[in-house]
């Protein structure tokens, strides 16, 4: 992914200071949007260009993913439901690794994916309300 272009970024800015300004006013906009805007920013893209490569592997026999960020620094982190690289990513791919495997035609291995929940128990507690238990059940 390239980082944000500085006009681009600055047009956004100017933006979104103007739309809080209009809504909170002068004094809390100076107070609210440099912290929000270095949240928001964060989230919408990288400060750098970064390259994710995923990377299939056997553990103990079983097939699974890792991430490598190159972004720099570079770190390589495993695929997990749940678990991104950065807040950018989700903004990519709104439902995680199972949007990106669809795009790019990998499979996700079972600790990949959502884990699949069930209904074991419903009972009643002493003082009468409902008990529900749901326990994570292993995959098929």
């Amino acid at each position: 992914m390239p980082a944000v272009d500085p006009s681009s970024e600055q047009t956004l800015s100017n933006c979104f200071a103007a739309e809080i300004t209009s809504i909170v006013g002068p004094e809390r906009a100076d107070f609210l949007v440099p912290k929000a805007w270095r949240e928001l920013s964060f989230d919408l893209a990288p400060p750098v260009a970064v390259t994710l490569i995923i990377r299939k592997t056997l553990v103990d026999g079983e097939p699974d993913l890792f991430c490598e960020i190159m972004d720099g620094g570079g770190a390589i982190v495993p695929v997990r439901y749940g678990r991104y690289p950065t807040g950018w990513f989700l903004a990519l791919f709104p439902e995680g690794w199972k949007a990106l495997s669809q795009q790019e035609g990998f499979e996700l291995p079972p600790n990949c994916q959502r884990p699949p929940y069930g209904l074991e128990q419903v009972s009643r507690g002493s003082d009468g309300v409902p008990v529900i238990s749901i326990t994570p059940t292993k995959a098929p």
